[in-house]
């Protein structure tokens, strides 16, 4: 896991003695993300797309590169036993000068 002290990333001790870390999304994120949006429902898609829409890979390496595309991307990261994503907002510029923002929740979060 990353250290909390990372620019940008924050450390919390959950109650059950889990830690969540949340931190700017990195390329490396890409597969963690797509099992993040694999779980939910067809009503949690619904929610974040408008439709029941199951993004492909190309989705999420252009969310884990928002930085570098002219927008940002957090991910929340616990280890439950082993690191996983729960959760995940973005930000990103539209070509006519309004901006997108999404966040994604496990449903289980």
């Amino acid at each position: 896991m990353r250290l909390p002290d990372e620019p940008g990333s924050r450390r919390v001790g959950l109650p059950d003695g889990r830690t969540l870390v949340i931190r700017p999304a990195t390329a490396g994120d890409v597969d963690g993300l797509i099992l993040l949006y694999s779980g939910l429902s067809t009503d949690d898609l619904h929610l974040r797309f408008f439709a029941v829409y199951h993004p492909p890979r190309r989705f999420f390496e252009h969310l884990a590169a928002a930085s570098t595309e002219g927008g940002f991307a957090l991910v929340a990261v616990v280890d439950d036993p082993v690191e996983r994503i729960v959760a995940e907002a973005d930000f990103f510029l539209l070509d006519n000068g309004n901006g997108e923002l999404a966040i994604t929740v496990g449903a289980d979060w």
